[in-house]
């Protein structure tokens, strides 16, 4: 039984290493989603700031093979 128990223990150990890891690289996403979006911001209000400009719905900034 001890070996049992040891390698319960074990396994319960290396879920709770795994779900610590998957909630880091959660908050990870979210902050790279969150610069994301800032530089979006930054972009647009870059575009808005020159009516000479066309606007970003075009895609014209898009790179080749996103348009």
């Amino acid at each position: 039984m001890d070996t049992l128990d040891s390698q319960i223990a074990e396994a319960q150990t290396r879920e709770r290493k795994e779900r610590e890891l998957a909630e880091h690289a959660a908050e990870e996403s979210d902050r790279h989603l969150l610069k994301a979006e800032r530089h979006a911001d930054e972009a647009w209000s870059l575009n808005e700031s020159d009516p000479a400009l066309p606007p970003i719905e075009s895609g014209l900034w898009n790179p080749p093979d996103e348009r």
